[in-house]
Order: C-alpha cells, then sequence, then structure tokens
C-alpha cells in the first residue's frame, strides 16, 4: 500500500523530471515533441507547495479525510475552515 508522503514524494519528483525532459543540457536526446508534451503537462501540474496543501487538507480527521468540497465546475473549497484555519470564496 504506498503512503500518502509517498505519494507526495512521487508527485514531486514527477515534476521534476518533466523540468528536466525540457532542459536541452540535462537531456541533450530527447526530442523536441516530448520536450513539448513535458511543457504541455507541466502548464497545469502543481506546483510544491500545492501538492502538500492538498495532502494536508486530505489528512484532516475532522473532515472525515476528504478535506475537500466541490463549489463549482473545477473548483474546490475546505470543507472545514476552523481546522484549516483558511477559507476560499464561493463564486
Amino acid at each position: 500500500m504506498t503512503l500518502p508522503d509517498e505519494e507526495m514524494r512521487a508527485l514531486k519528483t514527477a515534476r521534476a523530471f518533466l523540468f528536466s525532459l525540457m532542459d536541452p543540457t540535462r537531456t541533450p536526446r530527447v526530442p523536441r515533441a516530448i520536450r513539448l508534451q513535458a511543457r504541455d503537462r507541466l502548464r497545469h501540474y502543481p506546483y510544491e507547495h500545492r501538492i502538500e496543501e492538498l495532502y494536508r487538507y486530505a489528512a484532516c480527521p475532522a473532515c472525515c479525510g476528504s478535506g475537500w468540497a466541490p463549489v463549482g465546475p473545477g473548483e474546490l473549497r475546505p470543507v472545514c475552515p476552523e481546522c484549516h484555519g483558511t477559507r476560499r470564496s464561493d463564486k
């Protein structure tokens, strides 16, 4: 069974790997098409702090383990701002 910290580490290292694919000095033999695909994947890939934030909310016991509730298409907000101390606006 994969633990949450292992998942988080995998996401962070995958992000670093995609960045290395885009850098011709680090990966000189990678075709241009692959570099463009890596760039496209990184366009919406979460930053490191966002990955940590997602896992912190997902691990909240007061939220029954989910930590997030849908607000609208593609938008989530914390379920229990008391636990997390932040609140996202309900657009």
